[in-house]
């Protein structure tokens, strides 16, 4: 899973989270609360 959003200064950024799968689904949510308002936020799954 690629984590990619647009920071405030249109700098574009794309982490890599290697999970388990058992661990997705609570990150998905951890990160959409605290960067959502803050970041345009686009999860992709592969």
């Amino acid at each position: 899973m690629n984590l990619q959003y647009i920071d405030e200064e249109d700098n574009f950024i794309i982490f890599e989270l290697k999970l388990s799968r058992g661990n997705d689904a609570t990150l998905g949510q951890i990160l959409s609360k605290k960067l959502y308002n803050r970041f345009q936020l686009q999860v992709i799954n592969y």
